[in-house]
């Protein structure tokens, strides 16, 4: 067990919130509690009593006992939804004085694609800043898994300030051949936890350079869209070169070309009061080489003397940047979750200026390599305008 709890003496402490929901969410939040001897709050959020009560986490919430009786959601999203509707006050409790709340979600499943959305609104309400780290299912859980998982990321990336994703398909190559599903599913909780971990001390302790709460806030905010994360590790005398290695050839970073096209990346840096700050510009050089001329790169190198010959490099690409590097931040629309024919939908509470806008293409990013949605022999995945060849003017 690493102890990377920071110390509250050196820093004040912004008030941080670790929330695993659904099942997936809750194996996360469960394998933090026994790595951390001591961090941030983590709670744990499902509507299965059962899986709820095998949590080790201290912190546990139990929602929709009436809709889903303690069974779960039974992979259906709407039940999830339900859940915290039905428990909405309680929700909003949770996040009452937390500044930061981190989201850990397995998109796909009844409970975590459902009750997410709802999650996060609530946390907009008392003022947190909302960063969710969720993966996407492997192929073998099957394509409707895929789509709820889909459906889940659009309406996530809608209300939250950042959405790091992990797609589990790219863990194949993180994991040794014949590794069990298991092992697949620990790497993905050690790499999250990793992530999490490295942000949370970023901000709570004092650093060689600092990037405080309202740097990663300003960050978060300007970032846009989804974000991927990569993880470094590296110990003794090659230390920095091991670590520097393992994030240029991650594959969740794509071996390192996502930090070529990112448009934004926050870097994270933690090592022993034997880091050097040679190591610290070796570590940032190797990356700016590797990230685009016009990247906005923020950072910040924190010293823990429990890190001694050891040094962790996280760094969190963004696909948008919403403005330059002395830009402010961009104003955020009063969205807020409504009923509209059955469905939970977004209400900005005010009308949208229609500009002109050019859709020449449609990629498919992250899902290039995902069987499309097809209905009818239509693909859904591809907006309707330019299905039907809708022109939008101004």
């Amino acid at each position: 067990m690493y102890n990377y709890g920071a110390d509250p003496s050196l820093s004040a402490v912004q008030r941080i919130k670790v929330v695993g929901v659904g099942d997936g969410g809750c194996n996360t939040v469960d394998h933090m509690y026994r790595e951390w001897s001591n961090g941030p709050e983590l709670v744990a959020v499902n509507t299965d009593a059962q899986s709820l009560q095998s949590r080790e986490v201290p912190t546990k919430i139990q929602i929709g006992s009436n809709v889903a009786r303690g069974l779960g959601a039974g992979g259906d999203p709407k039940v999830g939804r339900l859940a915290v509707e039905e428990d909405r006050d309680l929700c909003r409790a949770t996040f009452e004085g937390v500044d930061i709340a981190f989201f850990v979600v397995g998109l796909g499943g009844g409970t975590g694609t459902g009750a997410l959305p709802e999650m996060i609104d609530a946390a907009h309400r008392a003022g947190a800043l909302t960063l969710v780290f969720a993966t996407l299912p492997f192929g073998f859980e099957g394509q409707e898994r895929m789509q709820h998982a889909r459906k889940g990321l659009e309406l996530t990336r809608s209300m939250a300030d950042s959405v790091v994703l992990v797609p589990n398909e790219r863990l194949y190559e993180l994991v040794e051949e014949g590794a069990s599903i298991a092992d697949a599913f620990r790497h993905t909780n050690r790499i999250v936890s990793q992530a999490i971990m490295s942000l949370w001390m970023m901000v709570t302790r004092q650093g060689l350079i600092n990037l405080d709460y309202s740097d990663l806030r300003k960050v978060v905010r300007l970032s846009g869209g989804t974000c991927v994360f990569g993880v470094g590790f590296g110990v003794g005398s090659r230390r920095t070169q091991a670590a520097v290695e393992s994030i240029l050839s991650s594959p969740l970073l794509i071996h390192g070309q996502l930090l070529a096209d990112s448009a934004g990346l926050l870097v994270s840096i933690v090592g022993g009061p034997d880091l050097r700050l040679q190591e610290v510009d070796s570590i940032m050089s190797a990356i700016s080489a590797k990230a685009g001329a016009n990247t906005h790169i923020a950072m910040g190198a924190i010293i823990d003397e429990r890190w001694h010959d050891r040094v962790l490099i996280s760094v969190m690409a963004s696909e948008e940047w919403q403005g330059g590097a002395d830009a402010g931040e961009p104003k955020r629309r009063d969205t807020a979750l409504v009923k509209k024919d059955g469905a939970t939908v977004l209400d900005s509470g005010v009308a949208a200026e229609q500009t002109s806008m050019a859709f020449d293409t449609f990629g498919r990013g992250r899902f290039k390599d995902v069987e499309p949605t097809m209905i009818d022999g239509e693909d859904l995945d591809i907006p309707t305008f330019v299905r039907r060849g809708i022109p939008i003017e101004k």
